[in-house]
């Protein structure tokens, strides 16, 4: 099946890593700060389940194997609170197992809706939909591709590298214009 028939969404910058500690999270909070006047929706999708607490968090919707959390709280230190620290519009935290992704996907647009730019954590998510933008985060003392993402690799839109310095790409080099995200290089 090619990747490219999927259901397009032009409004979703879809960001993936090869592993963790790539700086996914830093990366989506620059691209909030520089388009804080966008009301951007930051989500962070998750095949772990966390251990949450429903007295606290916004639990919008669960099932045996799909948790979707409204974060509305800053500084807890947790990536979707960082994503909301950064001024995104609204932030979900979605943990799904793989197989139910495509409910969980359809369900959280439910919420979030398209009418605002999207900024997703996900690799699995590729599989599914086909975002406007792509991107690949990489570390410098791992460059190999895990196993997950190789069927992936072709339809990256652009591969970031996290060095020592930080990543070799701005958030200026996106453009968030009709609706849809732009690589600017």
């Amino acid at each position: 099946m090619d990747l490219n028939d999927l259901p397009y969404y032009p409004n979703i910058l879809l960001v993936t890593g090869n592993g963790k500690n790539v700086g996914k999270t830093t990366l989506s909070c620059a691209v909030i700060e520089h388009f804080k006047n966008e009301k951007i929706i930051g989500v962070k999708i998750s095949p772990h389940f966390h251990e949450f607490d429903p007295e606290i968090e916004d639990v919008l919707y669960q099932t045996d194997d799909i948790i979707i959390i409204e974060e509305h709280r800053k500084n807890t230190g947790k990536d979707s609170s960082k994503l909301k620290t950064a001024g995104a519009y609204r932030v979900f935290f979605v943990m799904v197992l793989d197989h139910n992704l495509q409910e969980a996907f359809d369900k959280l647009m439910e919420f979030a809706g398209t009418e605002y730019p999207m900024i997703i954590e996900s690799a699995a998510l590729r599989n599914i939909i086909k975002p406007s933008v792509f991107l690949l985060l990489t570390h410098i003392d791992r460059p190999k591709p895990k196993e997950s993402i190789l069927p992936l690799l072709e339809y990256v839109d652009h591969k970031i590298t996290l060095t020592q310095e930080g990543h070799d790409f701005t958030p200026s080099e996106l453009n968030y214009k009709r609706q849809s995200w732009e690589l600017n290089i």
